[in-house]
């Protein structure tokens, strides 16, 4: 057992290791996650124990490895993940691990286009943590709901939240994040036309993320990259030189970044824009050589980076300005290629389409599994609540009996020291009258049969219809025979001696109709 469990410790090390080590690349963390994955697979089919701790590193495997397939772009390897892990969640899970699914779920589907599908997830994860006050999902789901309806354009209740997404981020004093939401509501801003009001909002996520000890290069040139659209957004309703040489400078920087930081993606939207910038023909430096240059550049990059998407927006960008120039046969072949293009892309998200079904189905089949539990649980708890009370009923009605016996004995004990006869026998037959009562209550008995009946199911009612003959007295003894009950302790407990107990056994016996060669407690386990 030791050897699996430190086969198991050293499962979560390396775990934590793909977690924490930056230098380990993309391809490599991916190849050791899946190396993970098949170990835990095989554990969990040949252990029978510890199946609970091999299937909660599984469900962490594949929770993560499904952020970084979405991370990279490659929703639907993502999708599958989910799939996989909502399909092996048990009600027992952290509600945690739960939202870092159902967000992973739905950034998928806000990457693939399926924005309203985003939107549901998202809005049910927003109920759930807002309800758990959990600050840091809060604000990651506060952040892609304002992304998803910036997507379907939205703009006014995407700037609401956007802006509440900041103030989340500001109570925790999260400033990185809240550069990022700060942008959002300069790309709102920019959206209703407010160019310089959402210059000035990114000016202000610049200043947040200069404050941040280690802040994002990514976060950085995005927002870098949104000043250069609204420069260029101004540039095209004034025509004024500065703006686009400012929009020409941004792009400028968002490249330099890229390649400082080798960021493939980034490098190749900057290329794309640049290329836009170039192809202005108001704009006095514009160099329709230079743009072609650098959009098939970015094409290049988009490709190798697998980013369809980008790669059949530059296909356009190109058609376009290839026909402006008079290459009528190029701009028919990069349409053609966009056209291809966005047919893979609606394939591909009529196929993710699929699979979001089946997760839905799932989470639905999860969710059902988990109500089904927690009632029976209720129902549990509640019998039990029940049992108690029984319980205590019938402890209190033999404490009250046993009082009783007590003060009798202490009577009796007074007694000696009586002189006349007469007092003597009085005081005995008060006594005796209160035993009595005590001894031949049916209360406590039907309690108790009632009870037993409920442990040992169908047991007495049978006695009972088979054999109706049996006195009250004989009943109790049987039912303190089957419950395996001593002798010595059923006669105690029936207020007889002993030797009656013998005699009940035997007038059972001959009632019952049981050879020598049957054993009455048998015969009464049997029934």
């Amino acid at each position: 057992m030791s050897g699996r469990l430190s086969e198991f410790t050293r499962a979560e090390v390396a775990f934590a290791s793909l977690k924490t080590d930056p230098a380990v690349g993309v391809e490599r963390t991916f190849f050791k996650l899946s190396k993970l994955l098949a170990q835990t697979d095989r554990h969990i089919q040949n252990i029978s124990r510890d199946k609970g701790k091999w299937r909660d590193l599984r469900l962490r495997l594949l929770t993560y490895r499904a952020h970084l397939y979405e991370s990279s772009g490659k929703c639907d390897l993502a999708l599958r993940d989910v799939l996989r892990a909502i399909t092996g969640l048990s009600n027992d899970i952290p509600n945690s691990t739960k939202q870092s699914l159902s967000i992973v779920h739905g950034r998928c589907m806000m990457l693939l286009g399926m924005h309203n599908d985003a939107l549901d997830i998202f809005m049910k994860v927003w109920n759930t943590c807002s309800e758990s006050a959990d600050t840091d999902v809060t604000g990651v789901i506060s952040g892609n709901i304002a992304t998803v309806i910036f997507n379907l354009k939205h703009y006014t209740t995407s700037l609401e939240w956007f802006r509440k997404t900041a103030d989340i981020y500001q109570q925790i004093d999260n400033k990185e994040k809240q550069a990022q939401a700060v942008r959002g509501v300069g790309m709102c801003l920019s959206k209703l036309g407010k160019y310089n009001e959402a210059l000035q909002q990114y000016s202000n996520a610049l200043k947040l993320l200069d404050d941040c000890t280690h802040n994002s290069v990514e976060i950085r040139i995005q927002i870098v990259e949104s000043i250069g659209v609204d420069y260029l957004n101004l540039a095209d309703t004034t025509h004024k030189q500065s703006y686009y040489k400012n929009a020409h400078q941004r792009f400028s920087l968002c490249l330099q970044l890229a390649k400082q930081h080798r960021l493939t993606v980034q490098m190749t939207i900057a290329l794309r824009n640049l290329g836009l910038v170039l192809c202005e023909t108001t704009y006095k430096q514009h160099d329709v050589t230079q743009a072609m240059k650098h959009l098939k550049r970015s094409l290049t990059g988009a490709r190798k980076a697998g980013l369809k998407l980008l790669e059949a927006q530059v296909h356009r960008d190109l058609s376009i300005i290839q026909e402006l120039t008079g290459d009528l046969k190029g701009a028919l072949q990069s349409l053609r290629r966009w056209h291809e293009l966005d047919r893979e892309l609606f394939n591909a998200r009529a196929d993710q389409q699929v699979v979001n079904l089946q997760i839905q189905l799932a989470v639905e089949q999860s969710e059902a599994r988990r109500q089904q539990a927690e009632t029976q649980i209720a129902e549990l708890q509640l019998a039990l609540k029940e049992e108690h009370k029984k319980a205590v009923a019938m402890s209190m009605a033999v404490a009250q009996q046993t009082a009783v016996i007590q003060s009798a004995r202490f009577e009796l004990q007074s007694l000696a020291g009586r002189s006349t006869e007469r007092e003597v026998s009085e005081k005995l037959r008060q006594v005796s009258a209160r035993l009595k009562r005590v001894t031949e209550t049916e209360d406590h008995w039907l309690e108790l049969e009632a009870e037993l009946a409920h442990v040992q199911g169908n047991q007495l009612p049978s006695l009972i219809s088979k054999h109706p003959g049996l006195t009250p007295t004989e009943r109790r003894v049987c039912v303190l025979i089957h419950h395996e009950m001593s002798t010595k302790d059923m006669a105690s407990l029936l207020g007889v001696e002993p030797r009656s107990i013998e005699k009940y056994r035997q007038r059972i016996r001959k009632k019952l109709q049981l050879t020598n060669e049957v054993s009455l407690s048998v015969y009464l386990a049997s029934l």
